[in-house]
């Protein structure tokens, strides 16, 4: 039956065809002929019993079946008296013996496979099914709470269309009301595809999908669905404006089509003139600044009209809606009232609508306050968003709030199994890729502080740099700046200076600037790298000016990187020490590790600047060594010794201690690249650097830290050279490295080398040379 079923799959040509044909498939012909061979010697009541088994689909009891197939015996749904057996029992029990029918768990019989029932149902009479299916609609009915989606099916085949429409609908609204979106869209999509279905019951219907298919996950049969329904003229003004603004949200949100998205709600406006309610909501769904190269204070524009468009108390939904957004802007932009006005959101109001509308109101403050810097605010809007979410079915918010979780946990140095979990999701999002940004984003700052450059530029790329008008700005602006430093780690000066331009471009021309805390300090370590200091100060004016009385800490923060930059390049080293301490000090509180360490080469690079002002070779080892960022804190120009030795000596020693408590962070995340940036310029510091922990000797058995990233660089196919300049090392000590690795692994050779588990590593040790 099996190579039957393959050989109806096949098409002319011998090729399986789409997933989608499995649903369409016919039964093969040598099942029909032999259900048809096992019907011929049934009795009436075998055979009507089998048809009602047939015709109900599903595995069903005896009464239910008793019922549908018109037999006398015990009303439904009572059970058989003792010692009485009913006509249809006795077609029951003929059916089971003849093996046409099955017992299966709990009392219930049906057939053996769905092809089987499929086969004795499309051999099943017209006229004989039609009645068959309104025996079923009026047994099922009886039941207690009634099956509304069978109910609308039985009606559909019965040839009843009020009926149909009215259980479909209300098996929609129920389905939608438990969350079962999926669910919902298909059985108003079943209805809308039907030629048969009356011409002036389709608007409510297409607005009633496009309502249900906004708070879902799928979105292209939907979106497929609702465009060709709003290609036709029977939509009235108001329905077709709606519906219009549903496939808006649709496509901005679950289809991570924003263009397209936003041009649908730009379309619908005209037709909700008379629904100041509704065109309130396409308004404040423009009002949003992640989106789109509108400047920020058009955005406000559309939020103002917005709220003078509400009526107040007309719509409870659609107010918590712009509310919502009116909250989210407010805190996107670090408004100081953004905590203030979020304990406005209804979370308590008693309508699942409402509380939907809080859900994704709590999903949007989560973004905007990882994009700020408030990071233990966020994960109180990320639980409340999910509890909201579970409670009223929401399912996409919630699913926002994982996906920024990972963001989330990048930010807080949570990269355990991280880079797995940013995979995951950008598999899961493959058909739309824009849901994937901050997983993408992620992957790229791993691997960049790994060393993989290559993986690193594909994964920033996607970030959404190159699109910033269709992107989430936020999220690509991160990336821009995580392209600028790997540009610039790789010595491409002028592609860096082009990423910084771009990015910067486009964060100027919104004007939402607590966005550049890290696209403005990369874009300044390029600007300085390429001798144009003007340039650069002014840019951090420009951040300084549209920062302040903002709170974001993540923004100031970077304006204290940039300062530091712009400090240590004019010279003044010890100034330079202050900005970079105090930026280290915000992002420790934040906390942000990764960016703490970071800060502290920064710092450590300052004070070897000051304590080496004749440019002796550890000032010139720590320009080299440190982050791209860094490459503006030169030392002071010549000629300005220190008053005494102590001064220098004071500078080193707190720069060595600085540079292995970034080396520490480092380690701790697996940012190995950094970490080998930081050993190397401990080791060029000489015998002032603080004495190393012995590591555990060789030969154990288990590899050391050095030894596990080197084999995890070697599985990736990395030469000794590659592996050399990402850790720092010469060649020659990589080829030691490769061989304690290919010996303590019991490998021949560099192809057998796989990624280090856990188990093959030690605890935590100083880091080797």
């Amino acid at each position: 039956m099996i190579e039957e079923v393959v050989r109806s799959l096949l098409d002319g040509e011998g090729r399986l065809p789409e997933p989608e044909a499995l649903d369409r498939m016919g039964v093969p012909v040598l099942l029909r002929e032999a259900m048809a061979e096992r019907l011929t010697g049934l009795s009436p009541a075998a055979l009507s019993a089998v048809r009602a088994a047939a015709v109900l689909r599903l595995p069903a009891e005896e009464p239910l079946i008793n019922a549908v197939s018109g037999a006398p015996g015990p009303p439904l749904p009572g059970p058989v008296e003792p010692g009485r057996e009913s006509h249809g029992g006795a077609g029951l029990s003929e059916a089971l013996r003849a093996g046409v029918l099955r017992e299966q768990p709990d009392g219930l019989y049906g057939f053996r496979h769905a092809l089987a029932q499929q086969a004795v149902y499309d051999a099943v009479p017209g006229p004989d099914r039609r009645l068959t299916h309104r025996r079923a609609m009026a047994a099922l009915a009886a039941l207690d709470p009634p099956p509304l989606v069978q109910l609308a099916h039985h009606a559909r085949h019965a040839g009843d269309f009020a009926a149909w429409q009215r259980h479909g609908s209300a098996a929609a609204d129920h389905a939608a009301a438990i969350g079962d979106i999926p669910l919902a869209v298909e059985l108003l999509e079943g209805l809308l595809a039907d030629p048969k279905l009356p011409r002036q019951a389709r608007g409510p219907l297409a607005l009633r999908l496009s309502r249900v298919a906004a708070i879902g996950l799928s979105h292209r049969r939907a979106v497929r669905l609702l465009r060709h329904l709003l290609s036709d003229d029977f939509l009235s003004p108001q329905v077709r404006g709606e519906a219009r603004l549903n496939l808006g949200v649709l496509l901005s949100n679950q289809a991570g089509a924003i263009t397209a998205g936003r041009q649908e709600i730009l379309a619908a406006l005209p037709d909700l003139a008379g629904s100041p309610s509704l065109a309130a909501r396409g308004l404040a769904l423009l009002a949003m600044p992640v989106w789109g190269g509108e400047p920020l204070a058009m955005h406000e524009e559309w939020m103002g009209q917005a709220e003078k468009l509400l009526v107040e108390g007309q719509d409870p939904e659609l107010s918590a809606a712009v509310l919502a957004n009116k909250v989210s802007l407010a805190m996107l932009v670090g408004s100081p009232e953004a905590f203030e006005l979020a304990g406005t959101l209804p979370v308590n109001d008693p309508s699942i609508a409402v509380r939907r509308q809080v859900a994704r109101g709590y999903s949007n403050l989560y973004d905007a306050a990882l994009a700020l810097g408030h990071y233990a605010a966020a994960g109180r809007f990320a639980e409340r968003s999910r509890r909201v979410a579970d409670e009223t079915g929401a399912l996409y918010p919630a699913f926002l709030v994982e996906m920024s979780s990972i963001r989330l946990d990048l930010l807080t140095g949570r990269w355990d199994g991280l880079r797995e979990r940013a995979l995951a999701a950008v598999e899961m999002t493959y058909e739309a890729p824009l849901l994937a940004v901050e997983a993408r984003l992620a992957l790229g700052v791993l691997a960049l502080a790994r060393g993989e450059w290559d993986e690193a530029g594909e994964h920033l790329e996607a970030a959404g740099v190159r699109d910033l008008d269709s992107g989430f700005l936020p999220v690509a602006l991160a990336g821009s700046s995580g392209l600028v430093e790997l540009h610039l780690t790789r010595g491409a000066l002028e592609p860096a200076l082009a990423a910084a331009d771009l990015a910067v471009t486009r964060l100027r021309r919104k004007g939402v600037w607590v966005w550049g805390d890290q696209l403005v300090p990369a874009a300044v370590a390029a600007l300085l790298k390429a001798g144009r200091p003007e340039a650069a100060a002014g840019l951090v004016g420009e951040f300084a000016a549209g920062i302040d009385g903002r709170d974001a800490p993540s923004a100031h923060a970077g304006h204290d990187l940039a300062r530091g930059a712009l400090a240590g390049h004019a010279g003044r080293p010890e100034e330079a020490a202050r900005s970079y301490a105090r930026a280290r000090a915000a992002y420790l509180a934040m906390p942000r590790p990764y960016a703490a360490a970071r800060a502290a080469e920064l710092e450590a690079s300052a004070w070897l600047a000051a304590a080496n002002r004749t440019g002796t070779p550890a000032s010139d080892a720590a320009a080299r060594s440190t982050p791209a960022s860094t490459a503006a804190a030169r030392p002071a120009p010549a000629g300005r010794e220190p008053a005494d030795g102590s001064e220098r000596g004071s500078g080193r020693e707190r720069a060595a201690g600085l540079v292995a408590e970034a080396a520490e962070r480092y380690a701790a995340l697996g940012a190995t690249h950094d970490a080998a940036r930081c050993r190397r310029l401990l080791r060029e510091l000489g015998p002032d650097r603080p004495p190393a922990r012995r590591s555990r000797k060789a030969g154990d058995g288990v590899l050391s830290p050095r030894e596990s990233e080197v084999a995890r660089l070697v599985a990736l196919g990395r030469t000794n050279r590659e592996i050399a300049e990402v850790l720092f090392l010469s060649q020659r000590t990589v080829d030691t490295h490769v061989a304690r690795v290919l010996q303590k692994l019991g490998v021949r050779t560099r192809a057998d080398v796989r990624e280090p588990r856990p188990e093959d590593r030690p605890g935590p040790v100083t880091p080797e040379s």
